[in-house]
């Protein structure tokens, strides 16, 4: 179940790195730049950012 909405078992979810890493509510307007100084923000601050981004490891995703 995801937010509620049940999901068959064997079915495939996908998700695009490029938008949950370009998403504005979390890394700001400027999300889609590249922008160093935005991990440059107090330690807790920056663990909100880090466990916002997805990678992928050929058929693995971690979010």
């Amino acid at each position: 179940m995801i937010d509620e909405t049940y999901i068959p078992e064997g079915t495939v979810v996908g998700m695009s790195p490029y938008v949950i890493n370009c998403h504005k509510t979390t890394f700001g307007e400027d999300a889609d730049l590249w922008n160093p100084s935005r991990w440059m923000v107090p330690l807790e601050h920056r663990r909100k950012l880090e466990a916002s981004i997805l990678t992928e490891w050929l058929t693995k995703v971690c979010i």
